[in-house]
């Protein structure tokens, strides 16, 4: 019996995290800086990529996320350093692409961007988070969280051993996963409680392709690289959308 795998942007099989109140932190973390632009696909987090890829807002900066990575605010104030650091980065070299590519060209310089990002990205994580265990937690949590956006990560295609048409597959779900989210994002806004429904349903429509597409081998793979499903708060994918952590249901645990 094969088990259903969400995404996390698209949840990677996992969701949202029960509501909690954000503590007062005895020593202020640092914020990453604001910016000014309002285009949907900054205000969502999804510059170049997939929702749950690379967004300005760090996915580790939720109070609830924090805590199931047990990270100190000295952690977390490196992290949050490092990761506006290597997002400025990769904005700069965004925003450099050549108007005249193609869709193709552009697609592959930007995966190159997004490659650069999150390879120096891992450095900085294992520099911070020097606990195997600790470091093995967030990197579990990161791989669901990116969602449809893990798929096109190299070492992950490698590792599954994808076949082209798997590849191709699995960029027409993560399109469709875009303009999907690029709905909910806007209904957010104004309906968190439909948004939150939609969104539990669409994340189990997205498990139920994934399993349809991976087969058995890849599927255990998968799941063993992202370990324990998390429930990410809607917040996390909708940054400034809402101001709400309530949970949606979570597929892959059958809650």
């Amino acid at each position: 019996m094969h088990r259903t795998f969400a995404y996390a942007s698209l949840a990677s099989v996992l969701m949202m995290a029960p509501s909690v109140v954000e503590a007062q932190q005895k020593v202020q973390p640092t914020q990453p800086p604001q910016s000014n632009k309002t285009n949907s696909t900054q205000q969502w987090g999804m510059q170049g990529g997939y929702y749950g890829g690379i967004g300005q807002t760090p996915w580790f900066s939720n109070p609830n996320i924090r805590q199931q990575l047990k990270l100190n605010d000295e952690q977390y104030n490196q992290l949050n350093k490092a990761y506006q650091q290597e997002w400025n980065r990769y904005q700069q070299g965004y925003n450099q692409l050549d108007k005249n590519l193609t869709d193709q060209q552009r697609a592959d310089q930007v995966r190159k961007l997004q490659g650069q990002f999150y390879n120096s990205l891992s450095t900085d994580i294992n520099k911070t988070i020097t606990d195997p265990t600790a470091r093995q937690r967030f990197n579990q949590m990161y791989w669901q969280y990116r969602g449809y956006d893990a798929f096109n990560d190299p070492m992950l295609q490698q590792k599954l051993n994808l076949t082209p048409e798997q590849r191709q597959k699995l960029e027409q779900y993560g399109m469709t996963w875009n303009k999907q989210m690029d709905t909910l994002g806007q209904q957010y806004g104004t309906d968190q409680q439909g948004a939150i429904k939609q969104f539990g349903q669409l994340q189990q429509q997205s498990g139920q392709q994934l399993n349809s597409l991976l087969t058995p081998d890849q599927r255990q793979t998968w799941q063993q690289m992202m370990g324990t499903p998390y429930r990410f708060p809607p917040t996390v994918y909708f940054q400034g959308a809402g101001k709400s952590s309530q949970a949606a249901p979570n597929p892959a645990s059958g809650k």
